[in-house]
């Protein structure tokens, strides 16, 4: 059984939150993936060229500590 093709409708999945400073983490939902970035759209990148990477659509989450960011970018 093939499950790449089944991989490819699944979203890749990321969760973006603020670290520790002024640092933000983008976490795979399962653990995977992940890393720390000195700035957003650096993280936004990452998961970004993830999911484009294994050829999957991407579910990108951001943490509440995130909201005031989101609504004025």
């Amino acid at each position: 059984m093939d499950t790449r093709s089944q991989d490819a409708s699944n979203p890749l999945s990321f969760r973006v939150s603020r670290g520790q400073g002024a640092s933000f983490v983008v976490t795979e939902a399962h653990g995977r993936i992940g890393g720390v970035f000195g700035d957003l759209s650096s993280a936004m990148r990452f998961a970004r060229l993830e999911a484009v990477n294994r050829g999957r659509p991407l579910d990108l989450r951001f943490d509440e500590s995130l909201a005031l960011i989101r609504a004025a970018g």
